[in-house]
């Protein structure tokens, strides 16, 4: 949706780094949350929750802002956040609602979430590939390669 993505420029502006990376990590769980079927629709029916969403798309360098009281709405959205992920996943015996949490980076929000609670760099992903046979061949030194080299093999 675009409107993650012009929410996360307005609040780009914030002069408090973490809070800004508060928000900012919010906005792309909300974005990333609401492609699972049924999650925008119970996030829409919480009043704070959306009130923090149209607040984010007012945010500039000029406007007065109570850090205070967007960082207290901002706890109470991320709670909000993971009781409707509680919510939809109780609700729907779906396989579609896992499958689409898998594809959309649900499990890559939540260890940014830990990670951003527990104040440790995010763990990542590294898929390791087995070993080709020709990088193999790239690890002969070169003396070894030219003495088996014998140009009327063919």
């Amino acid at each position: 949706m675009r409107l993650f993505g012009v929410a996360i420029q307005c609040v780009s502006n914030l002069g408090d780094e973490k809070l800004r990376e508060g928000l900012t990590l919010w906005l792309n769980e909300l974005e990333s949350f609401s492609k699972i079927p049924l999650y925008f629709t119970h996030f829409l029916q919480n009043k704070k929750s959306q009130e923090l969403l149209f607040s984010a798309l007012t945010y500039s360098k000029d406007a007065p802002i109570n850090y205070a009281t967007i960082t207290e709405e901002l706890k109470e959205a991320v709670q909000q956040n993971y009781k409707i992920l509680q919510q939809v996943f109780s609700s729907s015996q779906s396989v579609a609602v896992r499958e689409s949490a898998i594809k959309y980076g649900f499990i890559t929000r939540i260890l940014e979430r830990l990670g951003a609670i527990s104040g440790e760099k995010a763990r990542v992903f590294e898929e390791i590939l087995p070993v080709v046979e020709e990088e193999k061949i790239m690890d002969v030194p070169v003396l070894a390669k030219k003495d088996s080299y014998d140009p009327n093999v063919t």
